[in-house]
């Protein structure tokens, strides 16, 4: 009967093209196979303490525990990493050159 002690779940990291950039994305999957319902986590940026954007910061990493519906099985949540930010590829939002701003 598996181990006792192990959490249900798993933290993948993958990646897709957006634009000619690469978007890091962390997905929580449920243990079990099916079908589940997606949340789409759709962050900010990390702030540090001192105020400061941490850029390099990914929002969970392979570390991180599953969130609650994912080890129940109810749900697979997704992270998308902002261009910039984490693994991706791209200018950050607060470089001001996203969406035409300069």
């Amino acid at each position: 009967m598996g181990n006792p002690g192990a959490v249900p779940g798993r933290v993948e990291q993958s990646s897709f093209p957006s634009e000619g950039h690469a978007i890091d994305v962390w997905v929580m999957r449920p243990a079990k196979s099916g079908r589940f319902p997606v949340l789409i986590y759709n962050h900010g940026s990390r702030m540090g303490a001192d105020g400061q954007i941490d850029a390099a910061a990914s929002t969970v990493s392979s570390n991180t525990a599953p969130w609650p519906c994912v080890r129940s099985g109810t749900c697979a949540v997704i992270f998308p990493e902002g261009r910039g930010y984490g693994a991706s590829t791209g200018p950050t939002l607060a470089a001001g050159t996203m969406f035409g701003l300069s």
